[in-house]
């Protein structure tokens, strides 16, 4: 049996077994997760568990939890699908199937055969015997996106397509293959026009594709929401008036010389916390965007805090829109 067929096959069943039904919320399965056995060799993945959704994300690269994480950091998210298949056959519309929306109207995503033959480069898209027979039933390879972020703004619910490289130079490369093999004309061409086919797949359906890179994520504040992160989805143990008090505290001091760790005692003593309770408010205070504090320099409980100067969702306003 071709090596290459039979690990085709097993990912084509891994697929259809996780994603042939859309799922959404703690029932949704990534196509690839976050383990030895599924991630690629040359990945840093990682996973993050997020309460709304009652799950852990996967995700398969620094850069690309970088990006989840400013992704959810915006109050706007409501749903977000990481390593969702890319179907070659026509699909539903994601929004269609959610069931907080169930739009029936909205464009289906035509599939990436029908985009591929439409401007005449089916031919890049494997195919995947199902069987040895001679006769046997063949399908064409899916790809897998990246991030499928669900958003809502004045006019309803939308989704944003986020395709996420180190760099530039990474959307113009094919995983799974040598350096030397990665640079070579045909495989360039063939990384080009797999991210083409994405990109026109998801645009016929009104969704817009982003392509992100570690080079436009700021590294402060990517190492500022990877702290505040563990602190967000511990259970609060402070009751709500003394947290609101707390915050309160917390306000007076932005962009003064005093620090947080200078208050502590002052906030042990009149509220009863424990300095877990107090570092936790404080945490989840700047991530829930109550207390403006600049994202983009270091947040150290034992420093000052700076006003935020700049607000990470209006820099990145442009990955968060609607498509036309």
């Amino acid at each position: 049996m071709n090596k290459t067929q039979n690990k085709d096959r097993l990912l084509i069943k891994r697929y259809f077994e996780r994603q042939s039904q859309s799922k959404f919320g703690k029932d949704y399965q990534p196509a690839i997760k976050a383990v030895p056995s599924e991630a690629p060799s040359i990945s840093r993945c990682s996973r993050l568990y997020w309460p709304r959704f009652e799950r852990e994300l996967h995700l398969l690269s620094e850069v690309e939890r970088c990006a989840c994480l400013l992704a959810l950091y915006n109050p706007c998210l409501f749903e977000l699908n990481e390593q969702r298949v890319l179907w070659t056959q026509p699909r539903p519309h994601p929004l269609s199937e959610h069931p907080l929306i169930r739009e029936t109207t909205l464009p289906p995503l035509p599939g990436l055969y029908h985009i591929a033959k439409r401007i005449g480069v089916e031919r890049t898209l494997r195919t995947v015997w199902l069987t040895d027979d001679a006769d046997s039933p063949h399908v064409k390879l899916p790809y897998v996106g990246d991030l499928l972020l669900f958003l809502t703004d004045e006019q309803g619910p939308f989704l944003v397509n986020w395709s996420v490289k180190s760099t530039d130079s990474g959307f113009e490369q094919q995983l799974g293959q040598r350096p030397s093999a990665r640079r070579s004309e045909r495989s360039q061409g063939r990384a080009k026009i797999r991210h083409q086919l994405e990109e026109l797949n998801y645009s016929e359906a009104g969704i817009q594709t982003i392509r992100i890179t570690g080079t436009k994520l700021d590294k402060q504040l990517c190492a500022n929401l990877s702290q505040l992160y563990p602190w967000v989805i511990r259970k609060m143990t402070l009751h709500a008036d003394s947290r609101a008090k707390i915050i309160a505290e917390y306000q007076q001091i932005i962009g003064t010389p005093s620090s947080p760790l200078d208050i502590l005692p002052t906030l042990l003593t009149r509220y009863h916390c424990t300095r877990e309770e107090a570092q936790n408010t404080l945490y989840r205070g700047i991530w829930e965007r109550i207390l403006p504090v600049d994202l983009f320099n270091p947040i150290l409980f034992d420093r000052p805090l700076r006003f935020a100067k700049l607000d990470p969702l209006v820099h990145y306003a442009d990955w968060f829109r609607r498509g036309q």
